[in-house]
């Protein structure tokens, strides 16, 4: 949208036509429940009700700090991205109060709360509220009723407040429709790898020796117990009380990075142990191809190694033998994660024991078949990865669109 702002337009200070109404603190003790507005109530789409939270304050106080139709909420302290965030309360729900965490400005009648609401958007999405907060806290920021009240406004006539606020919401409501649309395709492409996988692999290519009672093989792949094509090993983690045995030259596989790895071959890892704690503790070094999925808390995350290295014990480990491919594998796993999820147990952190782990079935095919699909599914993910990262992409810039809409607008 082009510059909307005329210069010839008086500027007045926001106090001189605006009212700055009455604003508490929220008491611990206070005699009254009341629901209180909170800054998650203040967001880019205006204001949200499901920030509104339940709180206490004084008897005395409550009436003058129930929020009216019409008026500006204006975050006074937040984040330093956050502060001065600002939102007009159109009456519902009623009753509502608001603390002294929040600015209440009532426009006059020189002043449409819509044209006015976009310009302190304006202001706040350009900055200038975060360059003006005050605090001693870097997290935490405040803006003064005294800022707010010197702030210079641009005050058109009445019927150029309205034209202009038209436009405003016309190029804000495309906007909005093109996010809904960004976002529910990204939906859909995030969703593109396991459809992928299933197409290719079956939805369940792993599955519990009791569980593979109930499931039919289709031509030409066949059910066999992972245990007779794959050698499972568990992890260990080597003293935390010995630094001496920590930052070595051997990579040592975590829960604290399988998100990141998860589908990929791993050649480094960030936490690395030395042939002393190997030899002081039960992990071992696991040969390159060797298969890595996550048991414990993290469930179903899998890794391939890339060279030899050690894994914690939260990993169930596989070394395939000539009749397994890792990489089929691998995807084998990652396209049974949600079974995998089902079958792990505990109250706190869900768990994949080992009893359940050495009774894995997988349904494959020879083992040259496995590295044509496997090889299949490698360039099939790579490409919906790039698919995925254009989409969160631009999600991300219809996020900070009508941020950068109302900035230029109003040349602020």
């Amino acid at each position: 949208m082009s510059q909307i702002i005329d210069r010839a337009w008086p500027m007045r200070p926001l106090g001189e036509v605006c009212t700055l109404l009455p604003a508490k603190s929220i008491a611990l003790a206070g005699d009254t429940a009341v629901r209180a507005i909170t800054s998650a109530c203040l967001t880019e789409l205006g204001f949200e009700p499901s920030g509104i939270k339940p709180a206490r304050m004084w008897a005395r106080d409550v009436d003058e700090c129930v929020v009216g139709n019409g008026e500006i909420l204006m975050a006074r302290s937040n984040t330093p991205e956050l502060v001065g965030r600002v939102a007009s309360f159109d009456g519902e729900p009623e009753g509502v109060v608001a603390s002294d965490l929040t600015i209440r400005i009532l426009p006059s009648g020189t002043l449409h709360t819509e044209f006015l609401t976009s310009y302190l958007s304006a202001l706040y999405c350009s900055g200038y509220w975060k360059e003006r907060a005050g605090g001693a806290s870097g997290s935490m920021k405040k803006i003064t009723r005294a800022q707010v009240f010197d702030t210079l406004i641009p005050v058109p006539s009445l019927e150029e407040q309205r034209s202009i606020s038209e436009a405003l919401n016309r190029n804000l409501e495309s906007v909005r429709k093109a996010q809904v649309a960004a976002s529910l395709q990204q939906t859909d492409v995030e969703l593109l790898p396991k459809k992928i996988l299933w197409s290719v692999l079956s939805e369940l290519p792993i599955a519990t020796a009791e569980d593979v009672r109930y499931s039919a093989a289709s031509a030409g792949l066949r059910w066999s117990p992972l245990n007779q094509l794959a050698t499972l090993e568990s992890g260990h983690t080597p003293s935390r009380h010995r630094p001496d045995w920590w930052g070595g030259d051997i990579s040592w596989l975590s829960l604290t990075e399988i998100r990141k790895l998860d589908g990929k071959w791993v050649s480094e890892t960030e936490l690395r142990t030395n042939a002393e704690g190997i030899a002081n503790s039960s992990a071992r070094m696991l040969p390159k191809g060797t298969v890595c999925l996550s048991r414990t808390a993290s469930v179903g995350f899998v890794a391939v190694m890339d060279r030899p290295m050690a894994t914690s014990q939260d990993f169930a480990n596989w070394v395939c033998g000539p009749d397994l491919d890792p990489e089929y594998l691998m995807y084998s796993l990652i396209a049974s994660r949600d079974y995998l999820r089902r079958i792990a147990v505990g109250a706190t952190h869900k768990t994949i024991y080992m009893p359940a782990l050495q009774s894995f079935h997988i349904l494959h095919p020879p083992v040259k078949t496995q590295r044509r699909i496997a090889n299949k599914l490698k360039d099939s993910l790579a490409t919906i990865a790039q698919a995925q990262a254009g989409a969160r992409i631009q999600v991300k810039d219809l996020e900070l669109l009508p941020q950068k809409l109302l900035a230029q607008a109003f040349d602020v």
